[in-house]
């Protein structure tokens, strides 16, 4: 046989029992429970285990704990009177919330227990009392009262006849004039300044400035008041100072045109209000209609860099369409050889006018001045030439020395919008 491993009981074939050689087992004394602290009007019965038990009990002690202040809570807050009222209902609904917590206890069983009685202490009767009769209370004499003398009746005065004076004539009602209430005040008005035509000579060569990329900063602002109406804004739209440069060409008298951002060839993004050629053409004609609203005052539209939006037909024609509905003109900023603005504006049947020269491609006010007097010998030329520049300070401090120097050697200065007139 082999040894017995250590810490193995031997098993015999009949189990002990007490008396029988064996020990008797010992038995397990348990503390008595403590009181609740408070005693629900329903016993609560969970078949678990001892552990579980005692986890719930924990469990039950501090609910009661809780119980307990708030009914603090509520006999301080409510009064003691509309405390008892409630109380009932919402032990009965912590009741239920235990029930609906612990489903995985087993089943509850409610055993109602009922309420202690108690017993009514015995009121003790005094003995009978031996009363004595008082003594009759003694009578008193009646006093008869008699009435005071009566005081002798005055006699009446006579009454004295009031004279009544005779009524004065009727007099004659005058005629009452009526003045007819005044008329009621109309709300004021605000009226945009209405720009006289300007009158525009047939043998002047013209010259248009537009001043793009506006609505970044708002540095520079006081070369445009001084600029006054000799140059167009075009306008970015959704920028923070979109809206204040529309209001500024009502002060200065200035042209306004939406600076469009259409889809470059290389791929860079110019902006929000963006409109590419993978939208459809709903979805073009929704972002047209919103970069005009960011844009107030305008009468016109030009293209922000757009070398690959105005190259195609797709996009251009429903642009075009649009703008002759509301009717504004277009201007080409050329920036592609490519573009067919010029020649879908024509089938369409709006104005289209198209860029001649680029002021600032460098920042300097000496190459700034150069391409001015190159825009000028075009003027000479072609009867009239448009030029762009951009919203800087060595561009705007050029035009605003030249401009004064061109006009003595008679040349006009026109907006966009008067070109147009004058050519058709």
């Amino acid at each position: 046989m082999g040894k017995r491993k250590r810490g193995s009981k031997k098993r015999s074939g009949r189990a002990r029992r007490p008396g029988a050689g064996g020990r008797r087992p010992r038995r397990r004394t348990r503390a008595p429970k403590p009181a609740p602290l408070f005693e629900s009007p329903v016993t609560v019965k969970l078949n678990v285990k001892p552990k579980t038990r005692k986890k719930l009990a924990r469990a039950s002690v501090l609910i009661n704990v809780l119980v307990v202040a708030l009914a603090l809570y509520f006999a301080h807050k409510a009064g003691a009177a509309t405390w008892f009222e409630h109380t009932g209902s919402f032990f009965s609904k912590q009741l239920d919330a235990v029930r609906s917590a612990l489903p995985a206890f087993g089943a509850l069983k409610t055993v109602p227990t009922p309420a202690p009685v108690k017993p009514e202490p015995a009121v003790r009767q005094p003995a009978a009392e031996t009363r004595v009769p008082a003594p009759p209370a003694p009578v008193k004499p009646e006093i008869k009262k008699t009435a005071p003398p009566k005081a002798p009746a005055k006699k009446p005065e006579p009454v004295k006849k009031k004279t009544v004076p005779p009524p004065a004539p009727p007099k004659k009602a005058e005629p009452k004039v009526t003045t007819p209430p005044p008329p009621p005040a109309k709300p004021a008005v605000q009226k945009e300044p209405v720009k006289k035509t300007r009158e525009i000579s047939t043998h002047q060569p013209k010259l248009v400035f537009v001043i793009d990329d506006i609505g970044h900063t708002p540095k520079h602002r006081d070369l445009l008041v001084k600029l006054g109406d000799h140059v167009t804004y075009a306008i970015l739209p959704h920028l923070t100072h979109s809206k204040a440069y529309g209001q500024l060409s009502r002060k200065t008298g200035a042209e306004v045109i939406l600076h469009l951002p259409l889809e470059s060839a290389g791929g860079t993004i110019p902006g929000p209000g963006l409109i590419t050629d993978r939208m459809s053409t709903p979805h073009m004609l929704d972002m047209l209609s919103r970069d005009l609203q960011s844009v107030p005052y305008h009468v016109g539209v030009n293209n922000h860099m757009g070398s690959g939006g105005t190259a195609d037909p797709d996009v251009m024609e429903p642009i075009l369409r649009d703008l002759k509905r509301r009717n504004l003109f277009f201007l080409d900023s050329f920036t592609t050889a490519d573009s067919v603005a010029t020649r879908i504006g024509r089938n369409v049947g709006i104005p289209v006018l198209k860029r001649d020269v680029f002021l600032d491609n460098t920042d300097e006010q000496g190459y700034v001045r150069e391409r001015v007097r190159e825009l000028a010998a075009l003027a000479r030329r072609k009867g009239f030439a448009i030029g762009i520049g951009h919203h800087r300070h060595n561009t705007l401090q050029v035009l605003h020395e030249e401009i004064p120097k061109l006009k003595q050697e008679g040349f006009e200065i026109l907006s966009l919008a008067d070109l147009i007139r004058f050519q058709s």
